[in-house]
Order: C-alpha cells, then structure tokens, then sequence
C-alpha cells in the first residue's frame, strides 16, 4: 500500500538534511524513494502554499516566529481536503533527532502520525535544543505515550571501523553521564590538553598539521567562532547558523542605505567575512568616514579596489555590489574565512541583478530557505557549534 509515494524524511537541521541526503545515496537508494527536509522547512511549505486556509501572513519567519508557521500548518491538517494532500502524497513518516523537536513541532508531527504510518528516532541524552524559549519534548511525557518504544542496542557504528575504541569509550562516557557520574576526560583513546593563551589557535593548527582528514573544531558561541576562524587565517572557515543575523542585517542595511553609507556597509561586512583586509582599505574607510566621497587619483596604492567602491558610493547597483566584493577578496594576503555567509550574500545579490529587484532582504531570506531545503555542504576544516555540526561526520574533533 502506498508503495508508489516517497517516505517523507524529516530532521531539524540542514546539516542533518545534507549528512542523511548523503548516506542514503551512498547506499543506492532512489530519490524518488524519500523527500528529505527539515520540520521548519516542510511546515513551512505546507501552511505557504494554503496561506488563506492556513492563517499564515508572514513567509520569512526567524527566531520564535516559527512557532506561527508549525500553528498553521496544523491548521490545515484540521481540514478533510489537506489531510487527503497529505495521505496521497507520502507512504509514511520518519522522523530524525526527535529528542530536539520543540513542544509545537512533536504537536504537529502527531497530527501527522494520525494520517499516515510514523516512526520516530532519537536519544534523550542528545538533545541539545533546550535554550532560549525553545521548548524541548520530554521523552516520558510526550514521545513515550504517543510512539510505541523500538529497544535498540547501543552498538558504536559509527567508529566500528574507523576507530573501535573511542566508540566503545563513548558508550561508556554515556552510561555515565545518564547515571549522573562525573567523568576523567584525561583517560581513555583522546589527548586532554590545556587550553594555551592563544584561546585553541595553537590546538587547531597542530590537529590539521600533516592532515588530510576532515576536522571540526568545536566552540561554544558563534562569535568565538567567528574570532578563532579570522585568527586561524582561513585554515579552518566557521559555520554559519541558519537564521544568519549578519546576512540578514546586511540586507537590512542595503535596502535603506545610498551613497558613503552603503559603501561602508559593503567594508563592514567584508571585514565579518575575511582576514588580512586593513592595508587594503584603511585609507578607503577614512576618507568615506570623513568626507563621504572617495579620491581614488590620489593613491598609489589600491587604486583598483577604492574605484570599485567608489562605483559602490555613486550608483545603487547590486552588480557594483558584487563587484567590490570580488575586489575585495582578491586583494593581496586577504583570506576567507566566512565562506558560507559571503557565498550567501553573493547569491542574494545575483537574484537581484538577474530580476532587477530591489528588495535584497527577501533575496536573502529566499538563498537561506533554498539551503535550509538542500542542506550545507560541509567544508573540510570547520570552526562550528555542536548545535550546527550535529548529524555531520568529521574525521578529527577539537573540542574547545
């Protein structure tokens, strides 16, 4: 029954969507098998393409606004002609990581569950969502009653082969942590280390030296990331959260911002994006500071990058915009170590240029919605939190 439809797959972050997209092609099954998405992101789609139904009014949710989308896409599985949209649409439900779903998210995954055949995976001792006003599922209160619980062995797959002790010392590290017991990280298959003045440049460096093994570096807040990875000189790029507040201030700042202004928006988020940028664009900064106009005759160096600006100060143009930022990244000793947050940037612009639009705020939240659907592509040496790296495999770990 229901054999010709796809199993609807659903995970919380599009990490997790690109790391399950990856192993199910690794083991030959067809994409015409699974649709593959995040909760966020299906709830979304469902209550946006209904919205008179659905009771949605804002299609580019962030933060707590989310808690609306997963309300009305509940809405319409109220309804008897949405509840048939679902049920010919997908043979069965599988949901991953389901010890992060928030109340409101598990509330909507039931009403599902009572359309079509659902199985949901997690482990309790790995949720790791419950900050904020996030409010995280408790397994007693809201899965257990509602899911006939599966036994599962706690076998290490994933080190079986590659690394047998650290699994097996994993499953004891679990053991322990559910029972409470205090831990000796200095003991079993990792190397403790002191954490030196240098905030774990150092330890970075050493773990990629010689290496050709993909690495994360694990860090317990975005800036510190974003820090380590610029004094890491773009060994390591840091990972970008999927609401992404600078991509979204910046777009903030185009859409309102003319002349000097928007030019010094430009610098500003080059700088969040790349090391090695002062020499270049010193000179730059002061003079759109304090005269609000650019003499790029008059220097000697730079000249190229300060008339790429200057194009920036005189004409409203997203394509001068991208132009800059080229300029920019291809100056001499500057390194990259936001790759994903400019690459974002860049793609919103370009849907600007290519549909003479002038609102790169919904350009922007539109790039990120396109990742949140097809997940990130991880790059090999990663500077990340484990709320953004979770369902991702690395070879090596430096957890700081």
């Amino acid at each position: 029954m229901g054999e010709g439809r796809p199993l609807l797959l659903l995970t919380h972050t599009h990490a997790g969507v690109r790391a399950l997209r990856d192993r199910l092609r690794r083991l030959g099954v067809p994409s015409s098998r699974f649709r593959l998405c995040t909760i966020a992101g299906w709830a979304l789609e469902l209550a946006s393409a209904y919205p008179a139904r659905s009771g949605l009014h804002s299609f580019t949710p962030s933060g707590s606004e989310w808690n609306r989308v997963y309300e009305a896409a509940r809405q319409l599985l109220q309804e008897t002609p949405y509840r048939r949209v679902i049920g010919c649409s997908y043979r069965g439900i599988l949901v991953d990581e389901y010890q992060d779903c928030t109340i409101e998210q598990h509330a909507l995954v039931c009403d599902m569950a009572v359309l079509l055949p659902t199985c949901v995976l997690g482990d309790p001792m790995q949720g790791i969502f419950g900050f904020g006003s996030n409010r995280p599922v408790v397994w007693s209160t809201h899965v257990a009653p509602n899911f006939p619980q599966i036994e599962a062995h706690l076998d290490p797959w994933r080190w079986k082969l590659t690394n047998p002790p650290l699994g097996e010392w994993l499953g004891y590290v679990r053991e322990r942590l559910r029972l409470g017991q205090a831990l000796d990280l200095t003991s079993g298959p990792i190397r403790y280390a002191t954490l030196q003045t240098d905030g774990g440049v150092s330890l970075c460096f050493d773990a990629a030296r010689g290496q050709s093994e993909t690495i994360v570096a694990i860090h317990d807040f975005a800036n510190r990331c974003h820090d380590l990875a610029r004094r890491l000189n773009g060994a390591y790029v840091s990972m970008e959260e999927l609401d992404c507040d600078d991509l979204r201030l910046v777009a903030e700042r185009l859409d309102s911002a003319t002349g000097a202004a928007r030019a010094i928006a430009v610098l500003e988020f080059a700088k969040r994006c790349m090391a090695g940028l002062g020499p270049h664009i010193g000179t730059i900064e002061t003079q759109l500071e304090q005269t609000g106009t650019l003499r790029c005759d008059r220097m000697r160096r730079n000249r190229t990058l300060c008339e790429a600006i200057e194009h920036v100060v005189n004409a409203n143009s997203f394509e001068l915009v991208e132009a800059a930022l080229r300029a920019l990244r291809g100056s001499g000793g500057v390194v990259l170590f936001r790759r994903e947050l400019y690459g974002e940037f860049l793609r919103a612009l370009r849907k600007c240029t290519a549909s003479s639009r002038t609102d790169i705020q919904l350009a922007a939240w539109e790039v990120r919605n396109q990742t949140r659907q097809a997940g990130r592509r991880p790059d090999r040496r990663v500077v990340s939190r484990t709320l953004l790296v979770k369902g991702l495999e690395y070879e090596r770990a430096v957890v700081l």
